[in-house]
């Protein structure tokens, strides 16, 4: 499972801090085994990738005011054999 947002960061001696760091590890902590969370901005940046980015509502993330609209992310053959293709 894994979790995934883009935007800035800080960078330090090797770590990583701020919110978009913060996010990724909230949707890791999100998803269920087997599964990649995004943010809208991953969505948007990917969006001429063959990434299928599957709606998982908006979900109101410890740490952030305001409901994050969370994705789920699909190899676009994944996203085939769900819809039967």
């Amino acid at each position: 499972r894994g979790g995934l947002a883009y935007g800035d960061v800080v960078a330090r001696q090797g770590d990583y801090y701020g919110e978009v760091v913060n996010l990724a590890s909230r949707l890791a902590d999100l998803a269920i085994p087997g599964e990649v969370l995004a943010d809208d901005n991953v969505r948007m940046a990917a969006r001429d990738s063959p990434l299928v980015f599957e709606s998982a509502g908006r979900r109101q993330l410890k740490g952030f005011d305001d409901p994050v609209l969370v994705y789920s992310v699909l190899a676009d053959s994944d996203a085939r054999k769900l819809s039967g293709e």
